[in-house]
């Protein structure tokens, strides 16, 4: 089997592994845990795990690849914390549809950084986009609620990373996964101390599978693949997260399916599709 093809494979496998996620993070956050509790949870458990996986490799020694990944990571732990808060605040559906825009935003930013011009097709992706966000959140009037700005946040920080993560395919996938998510484990822990919270009892298998799965497996697998997989595939292939986590909260949660959610939703996944074809 083709590189490539492993590489399309571990990404859809790591698009329903998120997907699923958003259903797992809401049951923890029901149990009682709060952004930061998961977030340094979700970090020191995968931490350890690919820790001890890339021990051997003494990757502590490279100075450019930990300096690159704590850069990396930091910008990793806001974006999660942008998106927990905004999915407490809002909806699991909303967070899935909402947070697949940073594949709009990615040819964007890219732009601007190689000084190129925008094309056509990413100014109409906006727009597309722009009116489906306006059109998921109308319900009489149009209000822009903060769980959804944290969401657009989330947005804008995910494609400022999967650029700065371009730059660094050069090193070890799971040395760079494992000192990433140190950085999370650590700023969720100093974050949590500092909002005088701790780790709950509650929902700890939700939170296993955010650390092990979502913050661990699924990362590593996007990290590996993007080694092999063009970035336009790639993008395609990680807008299925917002069907999957859509999914998930329909029959999972039993979150109702409106005309708003359609339309708004499925404009939205259209834009980030769209600007991914040309």
């Amino acid at each position: 089997m083709q590189k490539s093809t492993i590489g399309k494979i571990l990404l859809l496998s790591a698009t329903m592994i998120w997907g699923l996620a958003f259903v797992m993070v809401q049951y923890a956050l029901d149990g009682g845990w709060s952004t930061f509790a998961l977030l340094s949870a979700r970090g020191f458990l995968g931490a350890l795990l690919f820790s001890a996986i890339s021990f051997s490799q003494k990757w502590w020694k490279n100075k450019k690849l930990v300096l690159s990944s704590l850069g990396a990571g930091f910008i990793l732990f806001v974006s999660y914390v942008c998106q927990t808060y905004g999915q407490y605040y809002s909806s699991v559906s909303n967070a899935a549809f909402i947070t697949v825009l940073y594949v709009v935003l990615v040819p964007v930013f890219g732009s601007f950084i190689h000084h190129t011009k925008i094309k056509r097709r990413v100014y109409l992706s906006v727009i597309l986009a722009v009116v489906g966000t306006f059109i998921l959140n109308y319900q009489g009037e149009f209000r822009l609620y903060t769980g959804d700005i944290l969401l657009l946040g989330c947005a804008t920080l995910f494609a400022v990373h999967i650029l700065i993560m371009d730059r660094m395919q050069v090193y070890d996938s799971v040395a760079v996964t494992a000192i990433q998510l140190w950085v999370m484990g650590i700023c969720g822990f100093i974050g949590m101390l500092l909002m005088g919270e701790w780790y709950a009892s509650q929902a700890v298998l939700p939170v296993f599978f955010c650390a092990f799965m979502a913050s661990g497996v699924a990362f590593f697998f996007q990290a590996y693949a993007q080694k092999s997989v063009d970035s336009s595939t790639t993008s395609l292939i990680l807008t299925l997260e917002a069907v999957f986590g859509v999914l998930s909260s329909v029959l999972i949660l039993h979150e109702a399916v409106t005309a708003n959610m359609l339309i708004g939703g499925g404009m939205l996944l259209f834009a980030v599709i769209y600007v991914q074809l040309g």
